[in-house]
């Protein structure tokens, strides 16, 4: 079965899924595992989501590694461990400048990258039904539903 992918431009935690993916630049020397982190959150939490899959991406990439190899590789094994979890749905913003801490958008390469990652694990995995893709603002919105567009969906 495959999954539904939604492009939203919106708060990511305010959106109702079993998962949220953060996935941060740290200064690892390699991609680090998964950890599976349930929010606790009290009755007036502004997030919905029960569990964050929080995975570090490193900040200086080896040599021989370029960055987008190991965006792809995150984007991967989140969603790898999301489907052998039974996580059905799953929300994450696109990985894109290292200065993620800032509000920037992310680049029409980054986005085309998220895009054709999300609709790789929406095939490929039986337990993801769906995955959200935030963007977080009206311009990385756009890269999105334009490297959507040029994706051959399945």
């Amino acid at each position: 079965m495959t999954a539904k992918i939604t492009l939203l431009q919106e708060d990511i935690n305010q959106l109702a899924v079993d998962a949220l993916v953060r996935c941060q630049y740290s200064s690892v020397s390699k991609l680090t595992e998964i950890t599976l982190a349930n929010i606790s959150r009290s009755p007036d939490a502004a997030w919905q989501a029960q569990n964050a899959l929080q995975l570090d991406v490193p900040l200086n990439a080896q040599s021989h590694v370029s960055k987008d190899t190991l965006i792809a590789q995150a984007y991967r094994q989140a969603f790898e461990f999301a489907d052998g979890a039974d996580i059905r749905s799953i929300a994450l913003n696109v990985l894109g400048p290292e200065n993620c801490n800032e509000v920037t958008s992310a680049s029409m390469e980054h986005c085309g990258l998220a895009i054709r990652c999300v609709s790789e694990a929406s095939i490929r995995y039986n337990n993801l039904r769906k995955i959200i893709l935030c963007a977080r603002d009206e311009q990385e919105y756009q890269y999105l539903v334009s490297a959507l567009q040029s994706v051959q969906l399945h």
